[in-house]
């Protein structure tokens, strides 16, 4: 019964005064914007140009038909997780408790605590997020196996060479939490700019098969 309540909330407080006049006159719109499509890009990938990787190694040969799949994903994880997130936040009256919470983990930490009973909620954010980081490890570390075996022609020394390095980057990953955000949020940049340019010099190509595909 509460969920209608909590979309109002959401559409009204992102298009009120205070929301619009704050962030035109401060720097807090500038850097929302800036994490939000940083952490965006971390939940779909959309842009980076390492999903077709997947893709290419899925069954048939399609490629429209995994272009659209890849259309879905990006849906998923960012409409529906992210909303799903949002509203367990709201939900759980974080948003009123008095005092900054230190991070944005903190505040989910707290509102899965608020709205399952005992303990669980945390329990199940950790499962969530040890589940979550886990297939982004095993999704990444197959990216770079394919890009390192192109470059270095399949070479199972090259291979094994790949493989002890991406184990070695996950400990201090862990460590330094803060400065691996900011250094993958650098690289990612690194990635997109020249994808982006691709995907521009591939529309009329993209385009060509999509009313093909449809057709």
């Amino acid at each position: 019964g509460e969920v209608p309540r909590v979309f109002g909330l959401i559409f009204r407080e992102a298009f009120s005064l205070r929301a619009v006049g704050g962030g035109v006159f401060g720097t807090a719109m500038a850097r929302a914007m800036r994490l939000g499509l940083a952490r965006g890009i971390f939940s779909n990938e959309a842009g980076l140009g390492s999903a077709p990787i997947a893709h290419a190694a899925a069954e048939g040969t399609e490629p429209c038909e995994q272009a659209m799949w890849g259309v879905f994903e990006v849906f998923v994880d960012t409409f529906v997780i992210c909303t799903l997130t949002a509203l367990v936040l709201l939900l759980g009256g974080v948003t009123q408790t008095p005092g900054p919470l230190s991070t944005a983990g903190g505040a989910a930490v707290a509102a899965f605590d608020a709205v399952l009973p005992g303990s669980f909620g945390v329990f199940a954010l950790r499962l969530a997020l040890l589940l979550f980081a886990l297939s982004s490890i095993f999704g990444w570390s197959f990216y770079g196996a394919r890009c390192w075996g192109y470059l270095f022609r399949d070479s199972r020394a090259a291979e094994l060479l790949y493989q002890l390095l991406f184990l070695l980057t996950c400990i201090p990953g862990a460590i330094y939490g803060a400065q691996a955000w900011e250094l993958a949020d650098t690289l990612n940049g690194l990635m997109a700019f020249p994808n982006l340019i691709a995907l521009l010099l591939l529309s009329g190509e993209a385009k060509k098969l999509t009313r093909d595909y449809f057709t």
